[in-house]
């Protein structure tokens, strides 16, 4: 539907898409509930004719740049300014100046990478779409009360990947019910997800054996000390 929105035009739906995940990252703090948009992406990014990667760097790319900048990201915004000494939400100028060039540049490169894909493709009419049925609308209003659940759950409840593992296990549970997939289907088509995200999971579980190595030989926290004891040196637009 969105690609027949738009009449199948990627330079209008990537940047539009790209700038809403960039603007809750940067400025609303959303980072980990937008894990639920990237299975989302790659099957946009798989009617364009884009490879999975590609896909998921709509999300990715918009998602990462949006939080490094953090115009007014209550969350991570506030514990680094005050672990620095400088006022709360100074610099602004320049986190917003950097948060437009580098989503700037990220859109350019994405687009730059997708033109080659989508040159010679003919623009998607709204005729052709399949119309949504009262199931479909039925399994996005289940998504949507979930993405909104783990955003509750993140800021108010402080959710970890247990929860939010457990979270999606009852989302998929729940899109199979209203499909009416059947239980031996749905679990085939649940490993089969299990294994395209195999690696990433490793990636993670080796992040956090390094994390942990770290902290219980209190290594981490002179690091972090040492770090922060010389941003004090620094101008407060520098050092936020």
């Amino acid at each position: 539907r969105l690609l027949a929105l738009t009449g199948g035009r990627v330079r209008l739906l990537i940047p539009l898409l790209m700038l809403t995940i960039a603007f809750g990252a940067s400025f609303v703090g959303l980072i980990s509930e937008y894990i639920a948009f990237v299975p989302v992406a790659v099957a946009l990014g798989e009617r364009l004719g884009f490879n999975r990667v590609l896909a998921a760097a709509i999300v990715i790319i918009p998602a990462k740049i949006g939080y490094l900048t953090s115009v007014t990201n209550p969350i991570g915004l506030v514990v680094a300014q005050t672990a620095v000494g400088v006022p709360v939400f100074s610099g602004l100028g320049v986190r917003l100046a950097a948060f437009v060039i580098l989503l700037s540049v990220g859109v350019l490169f994405v687009l730059h990478k997708t033109a080659r894909l989508t040159l010679g493709q003919q623009p998607i009419s709204e005729a052709s779409a399949r119309r949504l049925s009262h199931r479909h609308l039925a399994i996005l209003l289940t998504i949507a009360v979930f993405v909104l659940s783990v955003v509750y759950g993140v800021r108010w409840h402080h959710w970890g990947h247990a929860d939010l593992a457990a979270a999606y296990i009852g989302l998929a549970t729940a899109i199979a019910l209203i499909a009416r997939i059947r239980p031996t289907e749905a679990c085939q088509l649940f490993l089969e997800g299990m294994k395209a995200m195999l690696l990433a999971g490793v990636l993670v579980g080796l992040a956090k054996a390094v994390e942990l190595i770290l902290r219980d030989a209190m290594v981490l926290d002179p690091i972090i000390f040492a770090l922060t004891s010389r941003m004090a040196d620094l101008a407060p637009p520098s050092a936020a």
